[in-house]
């Protein structure tokens, strides 16, 4: 048996590397030549490595702490990963595995303790969970990553917004320079190595807090995709027609991609009032009152962009309806295609979804339209502020040197990335924001009770009810949401249930229960 067994381990051993040897071979790219033509080997479980990102300097040797803090500056732990898949492709033992603390099984358990306490603290299990109290776990879930990304951030802006600064000083080095005045080859290089440092230094920074914004949206994604998955199995009858599959999908796909990718902009949002405070200062203090002409215009601009988000959040509401009911009759029309064909419902089905689809297009269409007209006003305003702003302050003072022109022309476009990213930053954080609501209500629905209580039971007897009673909640309209009050429903012939139920089954037998038409 045993010779039998290892021959079988070879033969499944030998068919894995057949499967997998096709795909190690070696590609063939522009570069190829350039790199070794062995192929690296395939690690095993034991030699793969942690993921650098996430190992800590406690659990590092002293003298590894400068190569490993330089490599996690400049992420040069993706090299090998880089080197490996541009010769061959990659298999899930080339990737780092995970530390404990960042698998989705850790960090799903330190949310659910964390909101479990604030469920806990409800006067009473009906009241509604508010949703700033359902955003506690989720911020101390990531932990000090988000504002790791809001600190980067902040780094990176003031770094941007103060290299005007420098800008100045150098155009005012080359304009002496330029005129015979010699003011010392020092402070050229002084500002040269400073506007160099301004671009380097922030340019980091901004990778740095793309990172950890993205880790902290893809571990949100995670722990509540495991969070909803794990609600969806313990829902009561109630909670399963308010909350059909259709819709938990739509949940799983659409809403907690929207919350991934709003917290992935989300610090960019945050630090908009640094950027802002720092330019408009520096405009000022460069072209005087002639800045607040350009200025008003821009605040004019932000004004309209935040007046169109309650209307965008109205239309992205009775889109979510509308893709919730179209996607609830494609899953019937899928599971129950038989019965379809056979009562020839063909064309009441087609005009359903038609009629779901044509009003989901026509939302989507007016959103769309009125976040593209705020995107083009937003994208023209920086160019008007400014012009605005010069024309002003040609005609109140025509004695401005090039190092105020420019730097304030500098300041400008920084203020125009600030619109930019304000009107896209507040339409994603409305679309995760209506995305966490339905997560945050699906969550509360209330749960079926399972009973643990166990009874020892005769050896021969697999399946015992005594005394049982049944019942599954039925709804007379399937478009409404119908809370079932099983007291007051006791006499109601809609509401189904069976009692006195006396059953034993006992092992080996064959049973079969059946209605009164055969199901």
């Amino acid at each position: 048996m045993s010779s039998l067994n290892s021959l079988s381990k070879e033969d499944n051993s030998a068919s894995l590397e057949k499967q997998i040897l096709p795909e190690m071979a070696r590609q063939k790219r522009l570069f190829s030549f350039l790199l070794p033509s062995t192929l690296p080997p395939l690690p095993t479980d034991q030699e793969r490595k942690p993921y650098p990102a996430g190992v800590q300097f406690s659990s590092i040797p002293y003298h590894q702490w400068v190569p490993a803090f330089i490599s996690r500056i400049f992420f040069w732990w993706v090299v090998p990963l880089l080197k490996t898949g541009y010769v061959r492709t990659i298999f899930p033992n080339d990737l780092y595995y995970l530390e404990h603390s960042l698998k989705v099984e850790a960090l799903a358990d330190k949310f659910k303790t964390i909101y479990q306490k604030e469920v806990d603290k409800r006067a009473s299990p009906d009241e509604p969970m508010k949703l700033t109290t359902f955003m506690k776990p989720l911020f101390k879930t990531i932990g000090v990553y988000y504002f790791y990304a809001i600190g980067f951030k902040i780094i990176f802006d003031c770094g941007t917004t103060l290299a005007p600064l420098l800008t100045k000083e150098l155009i005012k080095y080359v304009s002496l320079k330029s005129v015979g005045i010699e003011p010392g080859i020092g402070k050229g290089v002084g500002y040269a190595l400073g506007a160099s440092f301004l671009i380097i230094v922030p340019g980091i920074c901004l990778n740095h807090s793309l990172y950890y914004s993205t880790l902290c949206g893809q571990v949100l994604y995670s722990v509540l995709n495991k969070m909803v998955l794990e609600k969806s199995f313990r829902l009561d009858g109630v909670a399963q027609h308010n909350y059909p599959i259709a819709k938990i999908n739509s949940m799983l796909g659409t809403d907690l991609s929207r919350l991934e990718l709003a917290f992935t902009f989300s610090p960019f949002m945050m630090t908009i009032p640094v950027t802002m405070a720092i330019a408009i200062t520096l405009l000022i203090i460069n072209i005087g009152v002639s800045a607040l002409a350009g200025l008003g215009m821009f605040f004019l601009c932000l004004v309209i962009v935040f007046s169109a988000i309650p209307l965008i959040i109205k239309i992205r509401i009775k889109i979510m309806g509308s893709t919730d009911k179209r996607v609830s009759h494609i899953k019937e029309l899928a599971n129950y295609l038989k019965f379809v064909k056979f009562y020839s419902w063909e064309n009441s089905y087609f005009s359903s979804l038609t009629n779901a689809r044509t009003t989901e297009m026509k939302y989507t269409f007016r959103m769309h339209a009125i976040r593209n007209s705020l995107s083009a006003v937003a994208v023209s305003t920086p160019a008007l502020s400014s012009m605005l702003a010069f024309v002003v302050a040609h005609a109140v003072s025509r004695d401005r040197t090039p190092a105020e022109i420019f730097s304030s022309l500098s300041l400008f476009n920084v203020l125009s990335m600030v619109v930019f990213l304000l009107p896209m930053c507040l339409f994603l954080s409305a679309d995760a924001l209506l995305g966490l609501k339905r997560v945050c209500n699906f969550l509360v629905a209330p749960e079926a009770h399972l009973y643990d209580e166990q009874e020892t039971l005769k050896t021969d007897v697999a399946l015992q009810a005594k005394n049982g009673t049944f019942y599954w909640e039925t709804f007379e309209n399937e478009d409404d949401t119908i809370a079932i009050d099983h007291k007051t429903t006791e006499n109601n012939k809609a509401f189904s249930r069976l009692k006195n139920i006396n059953l034993e089954v006992k092992k080996g037998e064959f049973l079969v229960i059946t209605g009164l038409i055969g199901t």
